[in-house]
């Protein structure tokens, strides 16, 4: 099973509809995210970790807690929220997908053999699937020809062979992403 570990403030923060519900509330900031993953998670149904940065607190050790499925940490007194996402990198290894757009988090968890993906690419796929805005999913224009396939069937230059082969751990990197 696949283990999404988000670092919670840096999606909010990267997102617009959720930096304004924040900038509004700090605590109705963290319930939007919530809320929205618990949303994804619903259609997805990937196991998924929000870590959150509780570094000026009393907290004596790392605080869990469940909300609609969804597994919260807040990190301890004197530790960043960065620390312990790379902890549960090195410890989940290829089973992980990290979602930051923090590079020391990022190449942390890649050195882990975690698949990564900065958090506004989760963003947008948080809205592909319709789990972001909790709105249903929209059909898409079968008259608008596909952004990802060539205009001309002569341009496809796909190489065939081993030789042109990403290294293993990289495929299935790129196997992971492809199931969120």
């Amino acid at each position: 099973m696949i283990c999404i570990i988000i670092d919670g403030y840096n999606l909010i923060r990267r997102s617009r509809t959720l930096s304004a519900v924040e900038a509004l509330d700090f605590e109705r900031g963290r319930l939007a995210l919530i809320q929205r993953l618990a949303n994804y998670k619903k259609l997805k149904n990937h196991a998924i970790t929000v870590v959150f940065d509780a570094a000026r607190t009393d907290n004596l050790s790392v605080e869990e807690d469940r909300i609609s499925g969804i597994r919260i940490l807040y990190s301890e007194m004197g530790q960043t929220a960065d620390a312990v996402i790379i902890d549960l990198a090195r410890k989940l290894k290829d089973q992980a997908i990290v979602v930051s757009s923090d590079n020391e988090i990022l190449r942390a968890a890649q050195s882990a053999g975690c698949a990564i993906l900065q958090a506004e690419e989760f963003e947008r796929k948080l809205n592909a699937v319709g789990a972001y805005s909790g709105t249903p999913l929209q059909e898409t224009n079968r008259d608008r020809p596909d952004e990802n396939r060539p205009l001309n069937k002569r341009w496809i230059t796909q190489k065939k062979g081993p030789s042109k082969r990403l290294p293993k751990a990289k495929r299935r990197a790129m196997a992971r992403l492809k199931d969120l």
